[in-house]
């Protein structure tokens, strides 16, 4: 299949896309297994999410919950597309043992400078009751532009913004192939099978020229996964509950590299006693990858 045949395929797939239309329900089970997988792949080593934390045991990182989008749309035929925002609230820590309901409801569609976008909301609830999460998704169907609207499409990188007083480097890491494809090989553990990492446009370079991109590229919600290390670490119990990151991508990555996440701290607004993150994304070359922010209670350890 070539890169306008998979296109033709993803246009016919946003064409039968209603907003308002229910997806789900999905279930899965928050394992020791699914969740060292996470761990492993993202290389996060905050002791909570290895060894125990201050809701009663080990719990999993709150951002491993973000791609369950995909297993609601899976069975669409959705398979191509770029991450364009996220916006997720965490609501109740993810415990082991947790059976996880997912579902989802088409917020909108559209088309802007030449691709189709979806919208999604969703949500999941665990066996007690309790909405674990809440996120919305905005992303592309499929990734080639519609030549018509190249014109009024400018296809360079924006650079990052320069430093602001106050501003700290959050983590600086490198984004390999090796990793790339163990963060690939998550949705076939929380399916309960051995990681199967299949070639696709973020783990074969052949794949993704065949669909249109000039090589694989990582996934988003892999490097915004970094994020949870460091934002438990300053907001400790608020960021598992009641954390909230939104973030737009603005930029692709490619294998070999180099991130940089920053971050600016800002005080709690209306005397709500929550503390806010400006949160900026860019590779080596200085150029932006996303931008956003994240916010939760004040740092509790």
């Amino acid at each position: 299949m070539d890169a306008l045949q998979k296109d033709a395929e993803m246009a016919r797939l946003w064409e039968s896309l209603t907003v308002g239309q229910v997806l789900g329900p999905v279930s899965y089970k928050v394992t020791d297994r699914v969740v060292d997988a996470f761990c492993q792949a993202t290389e996060e080593m905050h002791p909570w999410y290895t060894k125990g934390s201050p809701f009663g045991g080990r719990i999993a990182p709150p951002v491993l919950t973000g791609g369950d989008y995909s297993k609601l749309m899976a069975d669409m035929g959705y398979n191509l597309g770029y991450h364009a925002r996220h916006h997720a609230e965490s609501l109740a820590p993810l415990r082991l043992g947790d059976e996880l309901t997912v579902t989802g409801r088409m917020k909108d569609k559209f088309q802007r400078r030449g691709l189709r976008y979806f919208a999604l909301d969703y949500q999941a609830t665990n066996q007690r009751g309790e909405v674990a999460y809440r996120r919305t998704i905005t992303t592309t169907v499929g990734v080639v532009r519609d030549p018509a609207a190249m014109g009024q499409y400018r296809n360079t990188a924006l650079g990052a913004p320069p430093m602001k007083p106050g501003e700290v480097v959050l983590l600086k890491r490198d984004l390999t192939q090796e990793a790339i494809t163990r963060y690939s090989g998550q949705g076939s553990v929380l399916a309960g099978r051995e990681p199967v990492v299949q070639k696709g446009f973020h783990t074969d370079a052949e794949s993704a020229q065949r669909v249109g991109l000039r090589t694989n590229i990582g996934v988003a919600l892999h490097y915004v996964a970094w994020l949870d290390e460091t934002m438990t670490e300053r907001l400790g119990r608020g960021w598992v509950v009641g954390g909230v990151l939104d973030i737009a991508f603005v930029n692709t990555v490619e294998p070999g590299d180099t991130l940089t996440i920053r971050g600016l701290a800002s005080g709690g607004q209306a005397g709500d006693g929550r503390q806010s993150f400006e949160i900026v994304i860019q590779n080596q070359r200085d150029e932006l990858v996303a931008i956003g922010e994240t916010s939760g209670a004040p740092a509790s350890h």
